[in-house]
C-alpha cells in the first residue's frame, strides 16, 4: 500500500507549511524548525495507527526495551553538543574563516556520532549482533514480490 503513506505525507505537508506560516512571523526561523518537527510526528502518529489498525504493529519487547537506551544516548549526545557548541562558540562565530567553521562542525558532528554510538552500545541498547544480522537482512536478495490483493485496486 504505497498510496496511504503518500496521502499521510500531503496531510503533513500542509500542516508543515499552515504551522509555519502561522509561527514564523511571531519566532521567525525558528518558527519554521518547530512546523517541521509538528508536521514529522503527525506523519509518524498516522502512519503508527494505520499499522496498529490493520495488525501490524506488534508488540516487539525487544524493541520496547532499547528505545529508552537509545533516547538516553540521544539526550547523552545532545547535551554534550549544546555545551560543545558553547565551548567552541568563537570558531563558530561570523569573525571565523569558512574552513574554521566547517572543520569545527564536522568536528562536532563527529563527535557527536561517536559518543552517541559509544552511550548506545554501553547502555545496552546497541550491540553488534543486532547491526551484524540487520546487515546480513539487508544485503543478498531483496524480498519476494508481495501477491497483490483487493485493498490494492
Amino acid at each position: 500500500d504505497t498510496r496511504t503513506p503518500m496521502i499521510f505525507a500531503a496531510i503533513s505537508v500542509a500542516v508543515n507549511v499552515t504551522t509555519a506560516l502561522t509561527l514564523f512571523p511571531r519566532m521567525g526561523a525558528p518558527g519554521i524548525a518547530v512546523a517541521s518537527a509538528v508536521a514529522g510526528w503527525v506523519n509518524a502518529v498516522m502512519l503508527l495507527g494505520v499499522l496498529i489498525r490493520r495488525g501490524h504493529w506488534g508488540r516487539d519487547v525487544p524493541l520496547m526495551k532499547r528505545i529508552p537506551r537509545l533516547v538516553l544516548s540521544a539526550a547523552v549526545m545532545g547535551a554534550a553538543l549544546y555545551f560543545a557548541e558553547h565551548w567552541f562558540a568563537v570558531r563558530l562565530g561570523p569573525g571565523s574563516p569558512l574552513v574554521v567553521k566547517a572543520t569545527t562542525l564536522l568536528s562536532l558532528v563527529a563527535g557527536g556520532a561517536l559518543l552517541y554510538f559509544i552511550t548506545a552500545f554501553a547502555t545496552g541498547g546497541a550491540d553488534f549482533g543486532m547491526i551484524r544480522r540487520n546487515v546480513k537482512r539487508g544485503s543478498g536478495k531483496s524480498a519476494p514480490p508481495v501477491a497483490k490483493t483487493d485493498l490494492d485496486e
